[in-house]
């Protein structure tokens, strides 16, 4: 089983965070590798979604449980799919330690995943990581998109110093 997870700290709120990632519809537009995303239905928070990754020729498609905690978390579970024996995803988000420019938001994303063919899960296994560090950027760009720059990093530089709210990528 792969598993990847990462924590950082943006410069916009949880609840803003929450929406693009609670947002699957849109997934297909900002997400790499995503043909397809649909919610099939919805009741409250929680919702089936249709989805399909890949590169055209090689897609799959699997359904997806998606259990939403508005605006701190989002958990999805695949429920079919021929490529997967297994695939989670988590998403948290946490108020930040304010600062003059802006909310700031502690985002801690998982992933856990086993490919049903053992030629994908060592395929899968050389790349896991780079793609899911992949997918975590595509929500914080499609976060600045919708809301402006991520004020953490617009902010004046000052010579010799490091911003205190960047964590690095954690693998």
């Amino acid at each position: 089983m792969l598993e990847y997870s990462e924590q950082k700290v943006l410069g916009f709120s949880p609840a803003q965070v929450y929406e693009v990632v609670s947002d699957v519809n849109k997934y297909q537009q900002f997400l790499p590798w995503c043909q397809e995303s649909t919610i099939l239905r919805r009741d409250g928070n929680k919702a089936m979604a249709h989805l399909s990754i890949g590169f055209p020729p090689l897609t799959e498609a699997y359904t997806a449980l998606v259990l939403m905690e508005p605006p701190w978390s989002l958990r999805t579970l695949s429920t079919d799919g021929r490529l997967f024996s297994h695939l989670e995803n988590m998403w948290k988000f946490e108020a930040g330690k304010p600062v003059p420019t802006g909310p700031t938001c502690i985002v801690n994303f998982w992933v856990s995943m086993e490919f049903r063919n053992a030629l994908f899960a060592n395929l899968g296994s050389l790349v896991f990581s780079d793609v899911a560090k992949q997918m975590a950027t595509a929500f914080e760009k499609r976060c600045g998109v919708l809301y402006g720059p991520d004020h953490l990093n617009t902010a004046p530089k000052h010579s010799g110093t490091v911003n205190p709210f960047r964590t690095p990528h954690k693998q």
